[in-house]
């Protein structure tokens, strides 16, 4: 069975691209869920069509399309695969990081501001500036 014929009302395959586009319910992070589990439905897509995925494994979309559940383009991948995506397609913070000059770090690493306003201020994530303020990045 698949994810067409699980959810047929839920989800609306799009021809010019490929996408089956998930019209159910959403996640926070913007991947569709069944609303029962709170599970992203694409892995659950991606179980349906090729099987259980591995432990510590993500289900990767080739399209870049969070809401999209067609299994030909999901694919298995681990957290460094997640994250190079992640980076190379401008959706992770760390590929925001790279337009930190010299100058930022040190006013970073000097600022007796919030790690929350200077991440506003810098338009990176707290969890970068807890890393840049700590000198685990940027060293």
């Amino acid at each position: 069975m698949s994810i067409l014929e699980r959810y047929p009302d839920r989800v609306v395959p799009i021809t010019e691209s490929g996408c089956w586009i998930w019209t159910g319910p959403i996640t926070e992070r913007g991947y569709g869920t069944t609303g029962h589990s709170g599970n992203p439905v694409h892995r659950e897509s991606y179980r349906l069509s090729k099987g259980p995925i591995p432990p510590n494994m993500f289900v990767l979309h080739s399209c870049d399309v969070p809401l999209c559940v067609n299994p030909a383009h999901l694919r298995v991948g681990n957290q460094k695969d997640n994250m190079q995506d992640a980076v190379k397609r401008g959706r992770h913070t760390g590929g925001k990081n790279k337009l930190l000059t010299e100058e930022n770090i040190k006013d970073i690493r000097s600022s007796n501001k919030s790690q929350s306003s200077m991440a506003k201020e810098y338009g990176v994530s707290v969890s970068c500036i807890h890393l840049i303020v700590k000198g685990k990045r940027y060293k």
